[in-house]
Formats: structure tokens, sequence, C-alpha cells
């Protein structure tokens, strides 16, 4: 081989070198930003399915909690519904055992309520059951059997049950209520 064929040769293997080169560096590059974006994306798609299954948990968890607070406020409100009743037996009790022991010299025949023993057991049972304050079953208790040296007058009990069962259904602060004009002996329209 001649001189000049042999520099022909390296010429054109360094030509065509940088021009492989160019080559290899544009495909180096792709290659690069291909392999970066996959990455990327991979790493992306990880994230999103951990936030998913996060978001999933805490769906979950929030879900379980509303229906915890649902089942309590469930079982307030039907405990509420308890003592309100118990209550109002209560004081319909009080007001029949008063048809009888506050009017007996009453005139104008007063009407009378009336009441089974059954009833008040089952009442006073429902106020133990239901109430918070022991004062209210207490005041109850007083109203029906009196003590002998206590004399305040049954008005004035029936006032402070009253009051007290107004708080215990959360109804606020007591009222001053007249103990003399407390409860209804008869009234003037009633129905004949």
């Amino acid at each position: 081989m001649e001189k000049n064929n042999i520099e022909e040769h390296i010429d054109e293997l360094v030509k065509s070198k940088t021009k492989y080169a160019w080559l290899f560096l544009i495909i180096s590059a792709i290659i690069g930003g291909i392999s970066g974006l996959s990455t990327s994306y991979l790493s992306q798609k990880g994230e999103n399915r951990a936030t998913k299954q996060d978001i999933e948990e805490i769906t979950f968890k929030v879900e379980n909690v509303k229906k915890d607070i649902e089942r309590s406020q469930s079982l307030e409100s039907e405990k509420r519904a308890l003592k309100y009743s118990a209550i109002l037996s209560a004081l319909s009790l009080i007001d029949a055992n008063f048809s009888h022991s506050l009017t007996k010299n009453v005139p104008k025949a007063p009407i009378k309520q009336y009441s089974t023993t059954v009833e008040a057991r089952e009442c006073h049972n429902r106020l133990i059951l239901t109430v918070d304050n022991p004062k209210v079953i207490q005041v109850f208790l007083e109203i029906f059997f009196p003590d002998k040296e206590d004399n305040t007058p049954p008005t004035e009990k029936l006032n402070e049950f009253r009051n007290l069962a107004r708080q215990e259904l959360g109804y606020g602060k007591p009222l001053e209520l007249n103990r003399d004009k407390a409860w209804f002996a008869r009234v003037g329209f009633e129905k004949k």
C-alpha cells in the first residue's frame, strides 16, 4: 500500500469516526433522555400508586369514624328520647298523685287523675335507668314519700322536680316558678 493510500484510509476513518461520533452522541442523548423519562415516569407512577393506596386507607378510616359518630349520635338520641318519656311519665304520675292528695278540701269536685301501682313502678324504674342526676329521683321519691318533718309544700317539690328535669334534658337554667300556681286542681273550662 502506498503512503497516500494509507493516509486516505486514515483520513476516511477519522472522518467516518467523527461522523459516527456525532451519531453516537445523538443516539446516546436520545437513549439517556428516554431512560430519564422512563425512570421519572415509573417513579411518578409508583408515587401515584402509593398516594392512591394512602387515599384509600384514609377514606376507609374516615368512613369508619363517620359510622362510629352516627352510631353514637343514634344511641344518644335514643337515650334522650327514653329519658324524656320517663320524665313526662313521672310528671303525669305526680299529677295523678296531686289530684288525690291536694284536692281533699277543694270545692266543686276536682277532676281526678288515675294511675296504677304498676305504672308508678315502671315510671320509677325508667327514671332510674335514664337520668344522670340522682337528685331527680330523690325529689321524685320525696313527692310520693314526704318526710314528716319536712314542711316543704308539695308544689315546691314539684317545681324543684321540673327544674331538675329541665336541666337533665338540657333545656337551660332553672325557671323561677310560683309554688302557689304550680299545679292545676281544676280549670273552669273543663269539657262536661
